[in-house]
């Protein structure tokens, strides 16, 4: 689920696999300011049995040479180190992996997810310099054309201050640089650099919540994505996106806590195509209600619209809409089930000058359930069903996928 973030992340955990992939360059968790000395090592695998994995229709599918049906395995381990020093604090997290595929061997591929930092509390502020960088396969979902082998890599590197009390005036300010490169040659034009300035001021005490201000400026350039005018000159795209909005958050009595955001975000275009305009503006918002009818049973209920630059060939940037219902029930101290449901739809520019089958528009439906049983710290195994439907304006880019998950972990 995704929940609205009020101030600077200041957690800093070491939860379930996940593919390397599926982390946000630049996504950095921070250790707790009255951290203690840790060093914890996980190995696992992770097994998953799709009847799509292509995620296209059959002809695409055979086009490119990918058997829909197919296992995978992946083996990884996972080392977390945080070293205090004093007030101050370093900290390390890293998973690394190999991904094996049944069927279409010739995406079997590394997976490596690599972040860490420091941070020194100072006063009521918090101020840390953090860095990232991960390796994976790219979902083939994301991928136009006919090559679907390519290693994504990104990096990145920021800096982040975050004061403020429990009660009282607040504030934070974060710096961002990332960058994106993709392996296959027909998908280097989604190779991108991308700056991010992120301030808030906000004000919180126990009866009235958390109310905030913030503002964000995103610029990525795209070298290796042109238009007809920016050919001539050897010159690549750029789109900038500024968003100003307000956040809100509170915890109402025992059971429930409710955040939400909305702002007004614009994005121009560096050069667009003729005929199209160089730039527009939108509404975003997010909302995230989480209601607790037992200790052990809660809901929550997620919606969001976003605009973000893209990762796929021939699109700059998407807009993003995205609702989600979850229900977890803890069955006793060691089980947790799982279900929830979820629609994302995605709307795109498309109008460079790649010759691909671009699909602009998409709706996907995913419903889902899972059981984890956790062995108090010594380790865990989780049992997943999922089911994703894509619609969207290109019959190609059609699926239907039902994938099985099991992930055995053990913690030293």
């Amino acid at each position: 689920m995704r929940t609205a973030m009020l101030a600077l992340p200041i957690l800093f955990g070491m939860g379930a696999f996940t593919s390397a992939a599926a982390q946000d360059a630049g996504s950095v968790q921070l250790p707790a300011a009255k951290s203690k000395r840790e060093i914890q090592t996980r190995v696992g695998v992770i097994t998953e049995h799709h009847t799509n994995i292509a995620q296209t229709d059959a002809a695409t599918a055979a086009s490119r040479g990918i058997e829909r049906n197919d296992w995978t395995v992946r083996p990884v381990v996972q080392v977390r180190v945080l070293q205090p020093l004093g007030r101050n604090a370093l900290f390390v997290n890293a998973d690394g992996g190999y991904l094996f595929h049944k069927n279409n061997t010739r995406l079997d591929s590394r997976t490596i997810n690599v972040s860490g930092g420091g941070v020194s509390n100072l006063g009521s502020c918090q101020v840390a310099g953090t860095g990232t960088y991960s390796v994976s396969q790219s979902e083939l979902g994301d991928i136009v054309g006919p090559i679907v082998k390519n290693l994504r890599t990104t990096r990145s590197v920021g800096a982040q201050v975050n004061c403020g009390r429990p009660v009282g005036f607040g504030g934070s300010l974060s710096a961002n640089r990332s960058w994106a490169r993709n392996s296959a040659t027909t998908i280097k034009e989604a190779n991108s650099t991308t700056d991010t300035l992120q301030a808030a001021v906000r004000y919180q005490n126990k009866g009235l919540g958390t109310i905030a201000v913030q503002g964000s400026y995103v610029e990525s350039r795209y070298p290796n994505r042109q238009t007809l005018q920016l050919s001539a000159l050897g010159l690549g795209e750029t789109v900038i996106i500024r968003n100003v909005g307000v956040e809100y958050q509170k915890t109402i009595g025992s059971k429930l806590n409710v955040a939400g955001s909305v702002a007004l975000t614009r994005l121009k275009r560096g050069a667009p195509p003729n005929g199209v305009k160089p730039k527009f503006s939108s509404t975003t918002y997010s909302g995230d209600m989480i209601y607790k009818f037992t200790s052990r049973t809660q809901l929550e209920v997620s919606a969001e619209r976003s605009v973000k630059p893209s990762n796929t060939v021939g699109k700059l940037y998407d807009k993003e809409t995205r609702s989600e219902i979850e229900l977890r029930h803890n069955l006793g101290t060691r089980l947790l089930i799982t279900l929830g449901a979820s629609r994302d739809d995605l709307a795109s520019n498309t109008d460079g000058s790649s010759s691909f089958l671009i699909y602009t528009k998409a709706r996907t439906d995913s419903i889902y359930g899972s059981i984890r049983y956790q062995r108090a710290k010594l380790g865990s195994l989780a049992l997943e069903l999922r089911q994703d439907d894509r619609n969207t304006d290109k019959s190609a880019y059609d699926y239907r996928d039902t994938r099985a998950m099991m992930t055995l972990e053990a913690q030293f």
